[in-house]
């Protein structure tokens, strides 16, 4: 029986493959923009495995954006940004209790043994906490112009799924959990920079 982490780290890394294809193949914006929400999926789907099913309660900032995003998504817009600052704030003093490196053997053929890992190191720590402190700035400062009420839930959401990534890049400690943050952090960017998909430069600047 495959055991349950393996199998959820396969399927999240499939749909990444996935998604991978629709941008590289795909000529329609709609669909290219499809293609970026199933990589989030897909990446979420990874980080929850990792974190929630290894057990490891000390990465538990990065799971407080996490449902920093599903209540901005069912609130409404007037308070979705200080839920998403409050989110980030509080993600921001948990990370101090963050002190533990920890490894989950994924897969291993043959004397190739690929790793899922998190790491503590000094440079580590320092890339976290410049992060997670210039986080909450950023969200305080978009208070001043992110003002139209149809795209503020989109954007608080897109703003966390971005910190979230920001957090899982500086704090991996392998190559693959290194390529699930750089893609997750490629997905966010990609969406943050295409915001305002309603305008070609916007666009064009996003593909």
């Amino acid at each position: 029986m495959i055991p349950l982490l393996t199998l959820m780290i396969s399927t999240g890394l499939l749909m990444i493959a996935i998604g991978i294809s629709g941008l590289i193949f795909s000529r329609h914006f709609v669909l290219m923009l499809f293609s970026a929400e199933i990589m989030i999926l897909a990446s979420i789907l990874l980080l929850v495995s990792f974190f929630a099913t290894s057990g490891q309660s000390d990465a538990d900032f990065v799971l407080v954006l996490f449902t920093g995003i599903l209540l901005v998504y069912f609130a409404n817009y007037k308070n979705a940004k200080y839920i998403a600052l409050a989110a980030s704030i509080v993600s921001l003093l948990m990370l101090p209790f963050f002190s533990s490196s920890e490894t989950i053997s994924w897969l291993s053929i043959a004397n190739l043994q690929i790793d899922i890992a998190i790491n503590t190191s000094k440079l580590n720590l320092m890339l976290l906490y410049l992060v997670a402190f210039m986080s909450p700035v950023i969200f305080f400062y978009s208070f001043g112009y992110m003002g139209l009420p149809g795209e503020q839930k989109r954007y608080y959401i897109e703003m966390l799924g971005f910190e979230t990534a920001m957090l899982l890049f500086a704090m991996s400690g392998s190559f693959v959990t290194l390529f699930i943050g750089w893609e997750f952090l490629s997905m966010t960017s990609y969406l943050l920079i295409g915001f305002w998909y309603d305008r070609e430069k916007a666009v064009r600047a996003a593909r």
